[in-house]
């Protein structure tokens, strides 16, 4: 398999906890940097083909849940945009 088609195929990565608001994100960073883990984000963009993966490492963590709560919605839909965080991995 060429790295184009493996960048687009989630399912190479297995399956990802599907998030439905900030408790539920909170609760998979809080997993995360107590275990000393990194958390992987999977993001719905509308007019894309799959949903776009982000890393964000274990050091990055406190930053990151902090941007997040300033920046998205209860749903976790973007505040302004229809960009919206749909899933994790830890």
């Amino acid at each position: 398999m060429d790295f184009e088609k493996r960048m687009y195929n989630l399912s190479l990565l297995g399956e990802f906890e599907p998030i439905k608001n900030m408790k539920d994100l909170e609760d998979h960073f809080l997993f995360a940097h107590t275990h000393g883990k990194s958390v992987a984000l999977v993001f719905y963009i509308p007019g894309c083909a799959a949903p776009e993966l982000q890393i964000n490492p274990h050091s990055n963590l406190h930053a990151k849940m902090t941007y997040i709560k300033d920046t998205y919605q209860h749903d976790l839909k973007h505040a302004h945009s229809s960009v919206k965080i749909i899933g994790a991995l830890i």
